[in-house]
């Protein structure tokens, strides 16, 4: 990852930008040696042929299916009661 000091009086906001875009690379924007912030290109979405592409491309779950359903089904039946974590 890129990094960009922001307290430089020179730094060039549109060229950045565009080198982020262009390049699809990230910068951490820093003032001093606090990382502040990060740029990111924005993702371009897939067709729904490339999706289904994507998910033949994964290994199968096989005979753990059933397994993993129900350790997802049990995980999901703990939230129910769980309490605010925010609470004081």
């Amino acid at each position: 990852m890129e990094k960009q000091e922001i307290s430089s009086a020179n730094v060039d906001w549109v060229d950045l930008i565009r080198h982020v875009a262009r390049e699809q690379v990230s910068v951490e924007l820093a003032d001093g040696p606090i990382a502040i912030a990060e740029v990111v290109p924005k993702r371009k979405p897939i067709s729904i042929k490339d999706f289904g592409a994507r998910m033949a491309s994964f290994p199968s779950l096989g005979d753990d299916v059933d397994a993993f359903a129900k350790d997802i089904e049990e995980n999901r039946k703990g939230y129910k009661d769980a309490r605010d974590p925010w609470e004081s």
